[in-house]
């Protein structure tokens, strides 16, 4: 999950900044503006079409479309930019770093991105004398808690800066991640204008007799009965269809067999979709285990089955060690896939059968998949 500087966004009302590498915009004293009458907005980066040409045929074959890296243009104005302002604007924007951008208008998504180009400000200087507070010094339990006394310094002659200015970010990854999965993790005064659309659901039910999708509903094992099936109930509400990560749970006490075979499939509605199924010999794992419990990650962005450890989360996110051990060899049949996109009145869900692991395949709070919600 992403970073993002709530103290900066609380209280703007108009859109007027953005967040980068967890710092606000308005840390540096600058604020977001219109160059020309209109805003604009790229609703999504340039396609890229593979085509193949056939010799004898005019045009050509089309083959699949990806999306080109995507870059944001961001315009500002200053009419309080001072000196150390300055230096702290260079340190922020340095070329050699990237990270999450979030634009105040979508606090819900953030693109990985970094600054390409050099930015550019044009200013006007002038002189001012201004008054600056520092705190006198205390004892070290004072400093830490605040409680100590401030003085004000005069400081004549000051230089400060009114114009404006431009950096570009460009994200080579032009897809956003989701910045929190509930949206209690919010507080800005923003939320009401792009909760329904962001997609996101609140973490439990209002009341018992609340009937609402919740957070809390989702990702957990349900209905099983103890040797075979269970349900885990899930929820994209991104733009686009997203990636998973299942986590295994084997001890040497497994009872599986090279026979044993444990199925997940993805099924709408109660209905199984054709193709989105995965089955993993639990018997082949078990074999080469080389401590006496052993967890291991399916990863359907990587197409890979990890041995993994030093695990450790909640119901939201799980942090873990890879132990560079690849047990592709258990996916016997079917093939990684991902979460569709879907709508709230449809009902989604991962059916596990067949052989399972100790006791369920979870770790934390009833966790055994998670995901991020992705946006254009």
């Amino acid at each position: 999950m992403s970073i993002i500087n709530q103290d900066g966004l609380n209280g703007r009302d108009n859109f007027l900044g953005f967040t980068f590498n967890g710092k606000h915009s308005s840390d540096f004293r600058i604020v977001r503006v219109i160059n020309g009458d209109r805003d604009g907005l790229e609703l999504f980066s340039s396609p890229i079409d593979s085509t193949i040409g056939i010799t004898g045929r005019d045009g050509g074959l089309f083959v699949r479309s990806t999306k080109d890296s995507r870059t944001f243009l961001i315009n500002f104005a200053f009419d309080d930019l001072r000196e150390e302002s300055i230096r702290q604007l260079q340190e922020w924007l340095s070329l050699d770093n990237e990270g999450d951008l979030i634009f105040d208008e979508y606090p819900y998504k953030a693109y990985r991105g970094k600054v390409t180009g050099s930015p550019v400000i044009n200013f006007i200087a002038f002189e001012e004398d201004r008054v600056r507070e520092v705190g006198t010094k205390g004892s070290l339990d004072d400093r830490l808690s605040g409680d100590y006394n401030v003085v004000e310094v005069p400081e004549k002659h000051c230089r400060v800066y009114k114009g404006e200015g431009s950096v570009q970010f460009t994200c080579y990854n032009p897809t956003a991640k989701s910045v929190h999965l509930t949206n209690e993790d919010f507080n800005d005064k923003n939320k009401q204008l792009w909760i329904q659309t962001s997609g996101i659901l609140k973490y439990q039910k209002d009341s018992p007799t609340d009937t609402s999708l919740c957070f809390s509903d989702l990702n957990k094992i349900s209905n099983a009965d103890g040797a075979n099936n269970g349900n885990i109930r899930i929820y994209n509400g991104g733009q686009k269809p997203t990636p998973m990560k299942f986590l295994l749970r084997l001890t040497k006490s497994t009872t599986a067999t090279k026979d044993n075979i444990m199925s997940l499939k993805l099924v709408k509605n109660g209905v199984p979709t054709p193709y989105e199924a995965m089955y993993i010999n639990l018997g082949m794992l078990k074999e080469r285990l080389t401590e006496d419990e052993e967890y291991f990650l399916i990863d359907t962005q990587l197409h890979l089955i990890l041995g993994i450890d030093k695990i450790k989360g909640d119901d939201k996110k799980i942090t873990y060690r890879e132990k560079g051990k690849i047990c592709n060899y258990a996916l016997v049949a079917g093939d990684f896939f991902n979460i569709p996109k879907q709508e709230l009145d449809d009902e989604w869900s991962i059916v596990i059968d067949g052989a399972r692991p100790n006791a369920s395949p979870y770790y934390h709070s009833g966790v055994c998949v998670w995901y991020d919600y992705l946006y254009y």
